[in-house]
């Protein structure tokens, strides 16, 4: 089939398997590097004009299904003058806008297989290399997940000044789980009981994320084991913050330490 032959082109175009490097115990790699190096050279003047940063900062916020880091991530972009990356809203809407990898991504939905970390750490890095990004500075959400992912981002010269892990249990995980949608049209993510939406319109297009008991246990290890190398590898950036608190404190907690590390 024509889909099956794009979907074997783009996951073969690096010469790194992504699921060899996930297995990497080996992290020495990204702290030998260094951490000043910025990303590539801005570039000249746009024609737009863009909202200058005094000092941009680079930020990701991990942690496991439901454990908060969309909205988390997309509060202190807001607070800092930032801008915010979704790998899962890169994905969707290429997904929704039919592209040539959003196509690809489509396939290994449906089959219910994870995007390989080539695909997504191609379309997160692309992102970051536009110009508003490198003038403001970004906060990244739900990545890097993995080791692959992480040199990804080392080998374009991306660097974080914080690392934030949401440490959350699997029995909350589950209950903020049920009940979760999300908009189409902002990508903005809502819970029926933790984070209602208040706007009628909002409402009625919001839909639903459902996730069976296997996919969520699934999920959180699958975390849990990839989690255990990141934090070896920022360690000197790394900060972890409860998730079991409320989201304002959460939202606290990470600016407070976002501040004092500047």
């Amino acid at each position: 089939k024509e889909k099956k032959s794009k979907k074997e082109e783009i996951s073969c175009t690096s010469s790194t398997d992504s699921s060899m490097i996930s297995k990497t115990t080996d992290t020495s790699f990204i702290k030998n590097k260094g951490r000043k190096e910025g990303g590539k050279k801005k570039e000249k003047k746009s024609k737009k004009k863009e909202k200058k940063v005094k000092n941009p900062c680079n930020i990701a916020v991990v942690g496991p299904p439901a454990s908060g880091k969309h909205t988390q991530g997309k509060n202190i972009a807001k607070k800092i003058g930032a801008i915010h990356i979704s790998a899962s809203d890169l994905l969707r809407d290429a997904i929704e806008k039919k592209t040539a990898k959003g196509l690809v991504i489509e396939e290994y939905v449906h089959e219910s297989q994870s995007v390989p970390d080539v695909i997504i750490s191609k379309m997160v890095t692309d992102r970051l290399k536009e110009s508003d990004c490198q003038t403001q500075g970004w906060v990244l959400s739900g990545f890097p997940n993995t080791l692959g992912q992480a040199e990804a981002l080392l080998t374009e010269g991306m660097k974080f000044e914080h690392f934030f892990v949401l440490d959350t249990p699997y029995e909350v995980l589950k209950s903020r789980i049920e009940g979760r949608s999300y908009d189409p049209v902002t990508g903005s993510r809502y819970h029926v009981t933790y984070l209602p939406s208040w706007n009628p319109k909002v409402t009625m297009r919001l839909k639903s994320i459902d996730s069976t008991d296997r996919e969520i246990i699934d999920g959180v290890k699958e975390f849990n084991k990839s989690v255990k190398l990141l934090k070896q590898c920022y360690s000197d950036i790394l900060f972890e913050v409860d998730g079991t608190q409320k989201p304002t404190n959460v939202y606290k907690d990470i600016y407070k330490h976002t501040v004092k590390r500047k």
